[in-house]
């Protein structure tokens, strides 16, 4: 009897070790829409050092994300979406604004980034 449980704990114990060193999950995804003349969301937060999957997309007309700090530098165009892999390495507050005039709008076209 005291085998089998024994044999019993064996098994959970293998099973948590294999939970324990499964691998790291992976970067997280981030969509941002762009259209005119507004980003969505307009504040998208961060963590310094993670690593991030940016999905950008415009809904209507064609505009630029241009945001250094956070490793972004790309054309948004409605017939495609845009896969940007990036890790934030400062910490802060980043409004950027979109870097492609795009209309009467384009001035007030922002959003920020918080990096903690």
């Amino acid at each position: 009897m005291m085998m089998k449980r024994l044999g019993a704990i064996a098994v959970l114990l293998a099973g948590f070790t294999q939970f324990a060193l499964a691998p790291a999950t992976a970067a997280n995804d981030v969509t941002i829409t762009a259209k005119n003349f507004s980003f969505s969301p307009a504040v998208v937060r961060l963590k310094k050092g993670e690593p991030v999957t940016f999905h950008l997309r415009a809904a209507q007309g064609v505009h630029g994300l241009n945001a250094p700090e956070v490793g972004i530098n790309s054309m948004v165009l409605t017939s495609k979406e845009q896969t940007v892999h990036a890790t934030p390495t400062r910490a802060g507050t980043f409004v950027v604004h979109c870097s492609i005039v795009c209309g009467t709008g384009h001035a007030q076209m922002a959003m920020t980034f918080i990096v903690k």
